[in-house]
């Protein structure tokens, strides 16, 4: 669990940085058995994630609220971002595409689904999903209706 107690250090450092600078609470749910599963390159690529989601809801949307949680059902891992940004449509600016690259791209490293979603009452979602299952077998067990990016 050498991994995810990284990540956890991780992620309370970036919290402790957004509520000093910034006013921004954070929340973090961090489901432990789903932290003993991760591996260092997971646990990398989350909080890069992380970093990216948060950076983008702060500086664009004027986040105040942010919400961190990791899931693991029948093996089946969820990170999920959520925030109460004004901004809540996808960006089309250089830095927004930047962003949404690397999280792509870092969901694609892990064999994961990226998914970007506006929230009902504001605000932004950001979650990825990876797991024992494959990629075909991910995306139907969402549902084919869903909108995901996938990463091939």
């Amino acid at each position: 669990m050498v991994e995810g107690c990284t990540l956890v250090a991780d992620i309370k450092e970036l919290r402790a940085f957004y509520e000093d600078d910034a006013g921004v609470s954070m929340a973090i749910d961090l489901q432990s058995s789903a932290l003993g599963e991760l591996n260092r390159e997971e646990a990398r690529v989350l909080f890069s994630i992380l970093r990216d989601a948060v950076r983008n809801g702060v500086q664009h949307g004027q986040a105040t609220q942010i919400a961190v949680s990791l899931r693991m059902e029948d093996g089946i891992m969820q990170f999920r971002v959520c925030d109460n940004s004004h901004s809540c449509e996808l960006r089309s600016d250089r830095a927004w595409e930047h962003r949404l690259a690397s999280m792509m791209g870092g969901a694609n490293a892990i064999g994961g689904l990226l998914e970007i979603a506006s929230l009902p009452a504001g605000g932004m979602q950001v979650t990825v999903t990876f797991g024992l299952l494959s990629d075909h077998e991910l995306a139907r067990s969402r549902g084919a209706e869903e909108a995901v990016v996938e990463m091939t």
